[in-house]
């Protein structure tokens, strides 16, 4: 199974990969050939490793579709059930706990996300990917047919358990049946599909939940999820991997996991709870903090000293992967809280629904996609993606400042403008950070350091939206007069679902019972003042962001085509 593979660096000390494009016959066998890149401008080692999965066109355009929708999956479980929220209490009961629906999926996405990428390496990608997404669809039935509260947040954590390895597994797959040449095209047109989905989620959810019920948010995953495995189990065929099951088993660094999903769970159960059910200053938020660093101190220590560590110390021998997790992060952290924060400000400055509030985000969606797209193809003609990490967040600090401005009478003009700034910001950069870990370390690692990746962007996530709603909330607070403060504590004290410290809590209360208007149009005065201080306040995100891509090393990508030329 030799192929014709050669690596080069480039005379300005960019390394240059080359392999073999598909070819242009019935039957194209679609490779990926990966070297091991040295932090050296003048050379590179000459080991290469291959993975050749024959596939025709139609059955490659068939899994890529497959994959896409896997994403589609993922990307939409994370924010159909915001505008269910409402739906699903009226029905369950058990407000007290609501934040656990979202929670819950969090939670125990991004603390087994990380795990996908070596269980990928032992199992293999086909049946780690079709295992995912089979937990995943079991947690979207649980939650379909949930009859109680409790029921509906246990089927949101075994969601999450396969949801977090989805959206890893598509891009690990995806590098094993797409040359490293094409490569950025495909993870672009992915990208696109991931964001799109995550923008359109609140107004898929609140079409089920005005015209079916909200219990659709989690049917409509079982079909696609079910196209999806058959797509990947009947065409998608690699090499079996080594050993058998008890041999396969015992690989696992069970210590070590256990050790990082404690430190995760630590970490993100005061930051889901922080500043609404837990004090920040609470003993139980602190001693979270504490045993989340002391988790991933013992967990530091041991995968330096197992055989087949999780996160392999030898991902960080240069400066390039480190850089770029500090890039995945923020740009989780920006992405997932401007997401978030403009559907909020639609639905309570301007008065939309859920359903309104993301028809509203569409320009965002579709400047996020056409440039994902669009710098796919361009990566993939010219092999540079580091740009991107300098265009990136010019944009999005510019969308930023500029959706700051946004108030109660800002036009349909100025919202479109603002939000594709935004987008053409995020869309340049989600997928070129994948592609350019994958880029920087061996083969062999490539299945964990896109599933790292993927937990450092969720995670940012996460402490994004968490350290801004925090921001906002209490600027609310300290805008909102005493003798206002003193109406709010009489509604509380009759309405016992409204805690009176939470003062969007009590504007969306006023919006939905159409009452008290002349204190919710002072309280929408205060949010859409607290809201400017709140939104600039995402703009070290993406500050931090072009600091780090000073540290990104480019390895630029090249193919050669079957007949030996090489590709400009």
């Amino acid at each position: 199974m030799a192929v014709d593979a050669q690596s080069s660096a480039a005379p300005d000390g960019e390394f240059i990969r080359t392999d073999l494009e598909a070819g242009s016959s019935s039957k194209d066998e679609l490779v990926v050939v990966d070297s091991n890149p040295q932090d050296s401008s003048t050379s590179v080692d000459s080991k290469f490793t291959t993975v050749r999965v024959p596939l025709t066109r139609l059955q490659f355009v068939s899994v890529v579709i497959s994959l896409s929708l896997g994403v589609l999956l993922a990307a939409l479980d994370q924010t159909i059930v915001a505008s269910a929220l409402k739906s699903i209490v009226s029905d369950l009961g058990r407000q007290d706990l609501l934040s656990w629906i979202g929670s819950g999926y969090m939670l125990t996405s991004c603390a087994f996300c990380p795990l996908y990428g070596k269980f990928a390496d032992i199992f293999g990608r086909k049946w780690t990917f079709i295992a995912a997404l089979g937990i995943f669809e079991l947690g979207s039935l649980v939650c379909a047919i949930a009859t109680s509260m409790p029921m509906l947040i246990i089927g949101r954590a075994v969601a999450g358990l396969g949801g977090g390895g989805v959206m890893s597994l598509v891009f690990i797959i995806l590098s094993d049946i797409v040359s490293i040449q094409d490569r950025g095209k495909y993870q672009g047109l992915i990208g696109g599909t991931y964001t799109f989905a995550s923008v359109l989620g609140p107004l898929i959810g609140g079409s089920f939940v005005d015209h079916a019920t909200w219990r659709w948010c989690f049917y409509i995953n079982l079909p696609i999820g079910a196209i999806t495995i058959a797509v990947v189990v009947a065409l998608l065929k690699f090499p079996p991997t080594e050993g058998s099951m008890s041999e396969k088993l015992k690989r696992i660094d069970y210590v070590g996991a256990t050790l990082l999903i404690c430190a995760i769970i630590s970490l993100l159960v005061p930051i889901q709870l922080g500043g609404t059910e837990w004090a920040w200053s609470s003993a139980a938020t602190i001693v979270c903090f504490i045993l989340a660093v002391m988790f991933a101190g013992a967990f530091v220590y041991v995968e330096g000293r197992v055989a087949e560590p999780i996160i392999p110390y030898s991902l960080f021998k240069t400066q390039t992967v480190p850089a770029l997790l500090v890039v995945t992060f923020c740009l989780g952290a920006s992405m997932f809280t401007a997401i978030y924060y403009t559907s909020l400000f639609f639905q309570i400055a301007q008065g939309y629904s859920a359903t309104g509030a993301g028809i509203q985000s569409v320009p965002l969606i579709l400047g996020a996609v056409l440039v994902s797209i669009a710098s796919g193809f361009f990566v993939s003609r010219t092999g540079k993606y580091k740009m991107f990490f300098f265009l990136g967040p010019i944009f999005m600090i510019a969308g930023i400042v500029l959706m700051s401005y946004l108030d109660q009478n800002s036009s349909m003009v100025q919202k479109i403008m603002y939000l594709v700034i935004f987008g053409m910001g995020t869309g340049s950069q989600t997928q070129m950070s994948v592609l350019a870990l994958q880029s920087s370390v061996e083969y062999t690692e490539m299945a964990i350091v896109t599933a790292v990746g993927r937990t450092f962007q969720q995670l940012g996530g996460s402490v994004g939206v968490a350290i801004i709603g925090n921001i906002l909330n209490t600027v609310l607070q300290s805008k909102i007069s005493a003798e206002t403060q003193s109406a709010i504590d009489m509604i509380a004290a009759k309405v016992p679902q409204i805690d009176s410290s939470q003062p969007l809590q009590v504007i969306q209360f006023l919006q939905d019972s159409n009452s008290y208007p002349s204190m919710l149009a002072e309280l929408v005065s205060d949010f859409v003042a607290s809201y400017k201080l709140a939104y600039l306040s995402i703009l070290p995100f993406p500050v931090l962001i072009l600091v780090a891509a000073f540290f990104v090393k480019q390895y630029a990508v090249k193919g050669k085509s079957a007949t030996g030329k090489t590709s400009k």
